[in-house]
């Protein structure tokens, strides 16, 4: 599956820390990530991924939100990140090689 990053957010400490919910793997508890990432998970759905990931850009782990708004909501709602805040990724140019 190809996914493609549409925003970025690198948290600071302007955003809550911890965020309101604890994500775990495997019942281990995850680290504060470093930053986010908002994905679309198929190009012709507006279902996307906000990726959780650590300071080498590693993914911590990842949450689904039915549509790019629920996900800027679900972003402000855990770590208090106003829209404001999220860089716009540009697509990746098709023509070169």
């Amino acid at each position: 599956m190809q996914y493609q990053r549409l925003f970025y957010v690198k948290l600071n400490a302007n955003h809550l820390n911890p965020g309101r919910i604890q994500h775990s793997v495997e019942g281990r508890p995850v680290p504060y990530p470093h930053a986010l990432t908002i994905e679309t998970i198929q190009p012709e759905d507006e279902e996307v991924m906000i990726r959780y990931l650590d300071g080498e850009g590693n993914e911590l782990t990842h949450s689904h939100s039915y549509s790019l708004a629920d996900a800027f909501k679900d972003a402000h709602h855990e770590f208090g990140i106003q829209p404001h805040e999220w860089a716009k990724v540009a697509p990746p140019d098709q023509n070169s090689n």
